[in-house]
Order: C-alpha cells, then structure tokens, then sequence
C-alpha cells in the first residue's frame, strides 16, 4: 500500500468517526432531554396537580413534539426515519383539547398543514431542542425551549416561499443544496388541564440567511416579500409587514461622505402578538 493510500484510509476513517460522534451526541441530547422530563416529573410539585394529565407531564408533552416532528411529517417519498402522520396525529390529539379550533380549521389539522409544507418545501427538514425549561403558575404552566431548525432549500423553496426571487439566479444558486440554521426560541403554554392552548415562535431566518448569503443587501432581496407568515412558510406576511418601506442600504462610500439626517416621526407601538395554534411549528 502506497502512502499516498494510506493517506485516503486514514482520512476515510477519520470522517466515519466524526459521523459517528454526530449520531451519538444527539442520541445523549435526546436522553438527556428524556431525562430532565422524568426529573420534573417527581421533582416539580405542579406536576401533580391538575396540570399534568393521565400521568404526564407539560414538560413531557414537549419532548415527546420535538421526537415526533425531529425530521418532519410523513409526506410521499420521505425517508423511512419519518415517523407515521397517524402517529403524529394521534399524539396532537392527546396534546389539544377535543374539537379545538383555530381559524376555523382544527387544530391537529392545522398543526400537520404546517409541517406539511416545511417538509414539502424543503430537501430536508431536522428539528433540534436544544434546551428546555419548566415555569409553573397556580393552575398552568409553560415550557420554554431553544433550538434550531436545519432546512436544507431546494428550487422548490425558492418557488413556494421566495417567488419573488425566482430570477435572481445569483441569488439562488447561492441557496440551493445549502442547510440554512435556524434558530429559534419557543414558549409552549398548558391550561389547568394540562393541554396545549398556545405557542409562541420566534425564528430568527436573518440570521440563518446570513450564515449562508454574507451580506445584509442578499439578505434583504431574498426577504423583502417572502411567504412567510412568523414562523407558518408559504403565506403571506402580516399586513403591517407587508406594507413596510424596504430598507436601503446605502455604500459605504456614501456613508463616508455624509451622515443623513432622519426626522425622528412618532410611531405607533406596535403590537406583540401571542401567537397561537394557528402559528405553531415545528
């Protein structure tokens, strides 16, 4: 054996143990997340009150949605990894009160559109929980969660989210094949029932968006008008987002030579909504 083979054997062996250590840390993220569910469990007094219900617990429930929607809904052609929509469907039923609705579509329902289209939309969808807190009230409780969704874009992306951006060739050779990371934080809040009665999602797609593009002026092009309703893909933007004026970046030359005066306006506050079921994810 030459050693220019031996060279190749060893860095072959090198990768498939950094594939390796990949696979085995996030098994030990997702037993450790486990773990800290069964530790609230006997250790949080709220649990045994009226917010936990047949035996489990808020902090359960959440664990168990990031496990049955880590790689997506089970749609045509996805990978055996994918878990079954019934599945996925059944656990939603048991996480949401009985005939709920929102928008006038049922929650469960909704919730599987939803992912429907990230895992349509996408190459590949990888949902993480990163971290996991417990915060409990008199007769509910909330669990915050920080994580990070892994899209890989497609032209199909392109299509469904960035119509817009469907001639910037430039702009989308730079996405296609790319995994996008984003990181988001969550709070899923639980009623004295122990079910699931709101999510509330806060994506970060700029910064994601320039991990991969580099510069604020892509990043805006890209964005600018977006089917992306918080954090549902596919839709509009909220009005008072659509109708706001694009930000120009200006050269650096131009910043140079003079500073801009702004009058400052008075503003309207603006609203933070509480997004419900019809916003959840992922």
């Amino acid at each position: 054996m030459t050693s220019s083979e031996r060279g190749i054997n060893f860095r072959q062996r090198q990768y498939e143990r950094h594939v390796a250590l990949l696979a085995d840390n996030q098994v030990l993220r997702q037993q450790v997340l486990r773990l800290q569910a069964t530790r609230d469990m006997y250790t949080q007094k709220s649990l045994s009150t009226p917010c936990s219900i047949g035996g489990a617990s808020p902090m359960s429930f959440v664990v168990e949605y990031f496990h049955q929607f880590r790689v997506g809904l089970r749609v045509p052609g996805a990978p055996a990894t994918v878990l079954s929509s019934e599945r996925q469907r059944a656990f939603l039923g048991a996480l949401i009160e009985p005939h709920t609705t929102f928008g006038g579509n049922p929650a469960a329902e909704l919730i599987l559109s939803i992912w429907e289209r990230y895992t349509t939309f996408h190459s590949s969808v990888k949902l993480t929980c990163e971290s996991a807190e417990l915060v409990t009230a008199d007769s509910c409780s909330s669990v915050v969660v920080h994580g990070t969704l892994h899209l890989r874009y497609s032209r199909r992306t392109i299509e469904d989210v960035y119509p817009h951006a469907a001639a910037e060739e430039d702009l989308i050779q730079k996405l296609i094949g790319r995994q996008l990371h984003v990181h988001y934080r969550a709070q899923m809040h639980f009623n004295a029932n122990g079910k699931l009665e709101a999510y509330e999602m806060a994506p970060d797609f700029v910064g994601a968006l320039m991990e991969v593009l580099g510069n604020l002026r892509d990043c805006e092009r890209i964005l600018g008008r977006a089917l992306i309703r918080g954090h549902v893909i596919g839709e509009e933007p909220e009005p008072e987002v659509a109708g706001m004026e694009s930000v120009e970046i200006l050269p650096d030359s131009d910043t140079e030579d003079e500073v801009p005066v702004v009058e400052e306006a008075e503003t309207p506050p603006v609203s933070c909504r509480s997004m419900k079921l019809d916003y959840i994810l992922s």
